[in-house]
């Protein structure tokens, strides 16, 4: 599997954004799919390296309450920006107030 995931503009339409997260779970996964196991689980997670998964999207009709519980339904968590990516979102005008949405799973 992958260990990281980069989505720049790919959320659109509702009903797609569980496939989204389905086949990023998928690509992180070791040795494929396993219909029988979270995005976690099956991606060979260590504290020191995970997997990630990077979303950069304008906000349009879909919550991001939806597009983080479609991620969390295949075990990925929302997590905090860290510093360097804080940094370069200012940089860009990228902020959790923009419409320009950036995420890390």
């Amino acid at each position: 599997g992958f260990d990281a995931i980069i989505g720049a503009d790919v959320v659109y339409a509702a009903e797609h954004v569980p496939s989204l997260f389905a086949a990023a779970a998928a690509l992180l996964a070791p040795d494929g799919p396993d219909e029988s196991s979270t995005a976690l689980q099956r991606a060979s997670w260590s504290p020191k390296r995970p997997p990630l998964v990077m979303l950069c999207y304008t906000a349009r009709s879909i919550g991001e309450e939806r597009v983080i519980g479609a991620a969390a339904a295949e075990g990925l968590v929302l997590a905090p920006w860290p510093l360097e990516v804080k940094a370069a979102a200012a940089a860009l005008g990228i902020s959790d107030r923009s419409p320009l949405r950036l995420l890390l799973f």
